[in-house]
């Protein structure tokens, strides 16, 4: 999961039907309607989130197919039989999330909160919502205290650590919760956070042995490390698939790379490499 930011939401979410459709959905205390899965709505999805899921980061297509999750549920809350659920937000730019079939099953109608559920909040005196009091980081959304971690609304890096083995664990109680809820933990996923870092250290040896076997002399070993970094490195750009493990292996980067590394000789080199791209 990584922080992103909304450009301009889809024009189809202010068109006059679909702003009728909300306008009977708050009349009704229930939620219709399709504009949401729109294609323009998900094509803006998929922008902004890379094409990655909002929650595993797992890049979707061509494996699957796009889904659109509402990070506050549109019809009913598994923590709370006897509300609505956010009937009123079903078509909100802002709780629209971009999810893989697996994590938007997984978080299902799921939404804890550590504080108060929020209702409906009065209509302007025009009859309409007031979209201010619809905004995650704005009362009374934000005084729910959400127990799952948002990403348009918060820093995600706050909320995760990762281990070399590709697990994930959470550092504050809600992105324990998140992972929970959203089972972040699965062992696909374990496995494929894994392999990133095998992948990268097999190419590090790789460069070692050519090293030792005298096919490249010292210089180039330098070298080709320090391009080899420079490539983890690009690996930390948002629109690659899961970056935000990626960035953490970076910034722990003896844990997940020079220690792993079996000979002393090679972690003293790469220890260098790492110095000459990054300063001591």
């Amino acid at each position: 999961m990584i922080s992103v930011s909304k450009n301009r939401k889809p024009r189809i979410l202010d068109s006059d039907n679909c702003l009728e459709r909300i306008r009977l959905n708050v009349i009704r205390e229930e939620f219709e309607g399709t504009y949401y899965k729109h294609r323009d709505v998900l094509q803006a999805l998929e922008g902004i989130y890379h094409g990655k899921c909002g929650y595993c980061e797992s890049i979707i297509r061509p494996v699957a197919t796009p889904q659109v999750d509402h990070f506050r549920p549109k019809s009913k809350v598994k923590e709370a039989l006897n509300h609505p659920g956010y009937y009123w937000l079903g078509h909100e730019w802002s709780n629209l999330i971009l999810a893989c079939p697996a994590c938007n099953n997984a978080k299902s109608s799921h939404f804890p909160i550590n504080g108060s559920r929020a209702v409906m909040p009065p209509l302007l005196p025009d009859g309409n919502l007031d979209t201010n009091r619809c905004l995650p980081d704005c009362s009374p959304l934000r005084d729910e205290e959400p127990e799952l971690i948002h990403p348009e609304v918060e820093d995600t890096t706050n909320h995760f650590r990762f281990s070399p083995n590709g697990s994930i664990e959470g550092i504050t109680r809600r992105g324990a919760a998140t992972i929970e809820t959203c089972k972040l933990n699965r062992r696909s996923f374990d496995l494929f956070r894994k392999r990133i870092i095998d992948d990268d250290l097999a190419l590090a040896n790789l460069l070692y042995v050519s090293y030792i076997e005298g096919l490249i002399v010292q210089e180039q070993l330098s070298s080709l490390l320090k391009l080899w970094l420079n490539k983890i490195v690009n690996k930390c750009k948002p629109q690659v698939e899961y970056s935000l493990f990626q960035c953490y292996a970076l910034k722990h980067f003896d844990k997940f790379y020079i220690n792993q590394l079996p000979t002393e000789s090679q972690r003293s080199e790469m220890q260098k490499v790492y110095e000459a791209v990054f300063g001591a």
